[in-house]
Formats: C-alpha cells, sequence, structure tokens
C-alpha cells in the first residue's frame, strides 16, 4: 500500500499532534511504502513539485485538528488524482469550536468530503465531513512506557539527580499558563514530603515568569527535549494532568504514556479522557482544590499500599501494535468501497 502523511515531521518527539504523526509513520512504513509531507516545511513550490511527479497514493492521510485548510489540501490531491482516498485524523477539541460557523460546515460538507475522519471525541462535529467515521485512539509505546521494580526505581532516582525519599508528582508539558501548570507551585507547597517534577517541551517558548515562580517553589524542572523521558515516568509515584479542556489535543500521549507506566493519574475534567472513567487509578476532579487534596490522599494511600492502581491495563489495548492493525483494517475498508460509500461492484442495500 502506497500512503501519503500529512502532519507535523519537524525534529523532536515534543508536541503531541507531532508526536502522533511521526509515531504512526515510524509503525506503519514497517509494513508499507510511506511518505511524509512536512506542513511545517510546505511551500507553494514543494507543493507544486509533489502535484506534478507521477506517484499515485492508494491513502492521503491528515493528522490534524482538523482545520478548513487541511481538508482544501486533501480535495487538492484527490481532484487531482494523486490519492485514491483521503483520511483525517481529528486530534483536537478545538475542532469543535473552529467548524460550529454554518457557512464552514456547509462549505465542507458540499464541496470538500473527504473519504473518513479518524476521530476520539464527539463525532457529531464531524457530521457531513466524510463518507465514513470512525472512533480511533492515540496509542502508546508499552513496551518503551513500562513499570519497573521498586528497587531499580530508587537506582534510577540516584541517576537522573532525583531524591529518593520523596513522592515524586510528575508532570509532562508545555510550561505555559494556558497549560493551568502554576497549580504545581501550591501542590509542590501542599507538604514537604512532594517533589514536584516537570518535563518542559520545546515546542512552544517557555514562560519565563511561571518557570521562575516553579523554580522558587522548590519544583525541578526539565527543559528542553529529553530523550529518554520513560525514565522519569518509571521513578514518579503520580501523574497530574491540570490542563482545562481545550488547551491540549482529545488524548493527552502523556496521559497514556504514565498509564502505560501504571502510575495513578490525576486530571482535571477532560472530556476525552472520560473513556478512563472507571479505571482504578484514574482520577477526575472539578478544581484545583480538588486536585490538590486528591493528591494528598493518593500520597497517603500509596504510603500505606492500600491504593489499587490497574492503569497499564486500561492502555495495553492501545499499544502501537494493536493501533497499526487496527488501521490497517480501516485502510482495506476505505480502498474496497466506491466514491459512493459502498463496497466496489456491491450495489447498496434497501
Amino acid at each position: 500500500m502506497k500512503i501519503l502523511y500529512i502532519g507535523d515531521f519537524s525534529e523532536n518527539f515534543d508536541e503531541g499532534l507531532k508526536n502522533i504523526a511521526k509515531t504512526m509513520h515510524n509503525v506503519m512504513s514497517k509494513k508499507h511504502e510511506v511518505d511524509m509531507l512536512n506542513v511545517k516545511e510546505l511551500s507553494l513550490i514543494k507543493l507544486w513539485r509533489i502535484l506534478r511527479n507521477n506517484k499515485k497514493y492508494d491513502i492521503a492521510h491528515y493528522f490534524t485538528a482538523p482545520t478548513f485548510s487541511s481538508f482544501v489540501l486533501l480535495k487538492l490531491l484527490k481532484l487531482l488524482n494523486k490519492a485514491n482516498k483521503t483520511v483525517i485524523s481529528a486530534l483536537h477539541p478545538k475542532a469543535e469550536d473552529y467548524f460550529k460557523s454554518p457557512i464552514k460546515r456547509r462549505v465542507v460538507s458540499s464541496l470538500l468530503r473527504v473519504d473518513t475522519i479518524l476521530y476520539q471525541y464527539n463525532p457529531k462535529v464531524y457530521e457531513g465531513f466524510a463518507r465514513r467515521i470512525f472512533f480511533f485512539p492515540n496509542g502508546v509505546d508499552v513496551n518503551r512506557f513500562s513499570p519497573i521494580p521498586p528497587e531499580k526505581k530508587l537506582e534510577l532516582r540516584n541517576e537522573l539527580g532525583l531524591p529518593e525519599d520523596k513522592f515524586i508528582v510528575l508532570h509532562v508539558g508545555h510550561l505555559s499558563k494556558k497549560r493551568n501548570i502554576g497549580v504545581f507551585e501550591k501542590i509542590q507547597k501542599a507538604s514537604s514530603d512532594i517533589q514536584v517534577v516537570i518535563v518542559g517541551s520545546t515546542y512552544l517558548e517557555k514562560d519565563i515568569e511561571l518557570y521562575s515562580k516553579l523554580k522558587g517553589a522548590g519544583c525541578i524542572i526539565f527543559t528542553g527535549y529529553v530523550p529518554q523521558i520513560e525514565k522519569l515516568y518509571q521513578v514518579a509515584d503520580l501523574y497530574v494532568f491540570p490542563v482545562y479542556w481545550k488547551n491540549s489535543i482529545n488524548i493527552p500521549l502523556t496521559v497514556l504514556e504514565a498509564m502505560s507506566t501504571n502510575l495513578p493519574v490525576v486530571s482535571l475534567t477532560y472530556p476525552g479522557l472520560f473513556v478512563f472513567k472507571g479505571v482504578s487509578g484514574v482520577y477526575f476532579v472539578y478544581n484545583e482544590h480538588e486536585l490538590i487534596e486528591t493528591v494528598l490522599t493518593i500520597k497517603e494511600k500509596l504510603s500505606k499500599n492500600i491504593l489499587d492502581v490497574r492503569t497499564r491495563e486500561a492502555v495495553k489495548k492501545w499499544s502501537l501494535e494493536n493501533l497499526a492493525t487496527l488501521l490497517d483494517e480501516y485502510y482495506n475498508k476505505i480502498l474496497m468501497e466506491g466514491d459512493d460509500g459502498h463496497e466496489e461492484g456491491k450495489t447498496p442495500m434497501h
């Protein structure tokens, strides 16, 4: 199968949309011929070269919010016979706001419709935008992000320069006020037994004022790209996701990575993560006060060894291998269909 993946393929794995596109490219390239089109380097000249060459793809798959321009680009590839079928991975909740406009909805549904949208939250947003809509989550490398025994944990903490005797609360993501990262100052001050560790990505410029406040409170902050980030999950005791809905992707990768390492997770109410409601070790809270209280409760329960955490069990089905198999199934279904949405050579049943 010849596939064109479109998305952000710039260097480091330090941002959600980029990580998803690059990871799926790496996984699917083991089975298929997969080319990349990096939208961060896209120019009219580069686009013209793609459109002018003789290569035709079975699937053109865009990893995006989506936006209006992503529908336009896929429509162009289809009209010029560069792609047999077009697919969008809808990865960001802000698409819900973006497509509230009746004019945009009418244009997309009547002129720019794609063959398939892979959604993660609220499929109603994409009604009329595609011939088929499937649920398709983000995946996690369950082999890389895996728990380690307690003795190895202490050894690794020494290696990373982290305290052996503290309750480590971890967060991975942009150092930005809009992500509510300031709450970690309060968490750090909530107990002398707590050590907050934050890994700030390089994708966005860090907020210097926020950085200074967190450092001043005693938080340990890793800035820049951390290649073996799985080690920080492995030495942590708890993962906290304090981000408000629509300020991150639908299903944040860092939460999946934490769960794969079998960490308990505390999150503000985040609809994209509600697929994990009821999972032992996952907690949803409504405000900062509840968040801090829940962190302290978990710390107490873990110290007494009375907390049942089964987060890894919940995400193992979303391993990269499983998702690659599922995506293959979706691609094959799409390719069997004609442009009327029914299988080639078959008439619709009445």
